[in-house]
């Protein structure tokens, strides 16, 4: 999805960049949200990219790494986040290696959903300037 696609995105990305800038670099944007990165992939650069950039708007985040879920014992990737919703989170940041990933989960939760990076699409960084 582009960020014109969904001007949440696009909001999310002006923020963090006005955040970086700030002399304090917090701004209490998303203060009160929860925002769980759900990696189902080993990407350390882009997992401590977002997660910088949720605690500067004020985020809560729990990190999810796929390794140490019941993914690894054959839960779905819906039920994962459908679990995860249950504890009332907002969003989801999700690194997946199969293509369409992020977009298919946005399709089946609540919850916004903010792709990571997705099997053979573009790298979050190229595409997304607060990365």
């Amino acid at each position: 999805m582009t960020p014109e696609a969904n001007p949440a995105h696009s909001r999310y990305g002006r923020t963090v960049q006005g955040s970086l800038r700030a002399a304090h670099q917090k701004v209490p944007a998303l203060r009160g949200k929860t925002i769980v990165n759900l990696f189902f992939e080993a990407s350390t650069r882009t997992r401590i990219s977002f997660e910088f950039a949720e605690k500067r708007l004020s985020a809560d985040t729990v990190n999810v790494a796929a390794s140490g879920s019941s993914v690894s014992k054959g839960e779905t990737l819906v039920d994962t986040a459908r679990n995860l919703e249950a504890m009332r989170i907002d969003m989801v940041v999700i690194r997946h290696p199969s293509s369409g990933a992020a977009e298919f989960l946005g399709d089946r939760i609540a919850s916004n959903v903010i792709n990571a990076g997705d099997g053979k699409h573009e790298h979050p960084r190229r595409r997304c300037s607060i990365c």
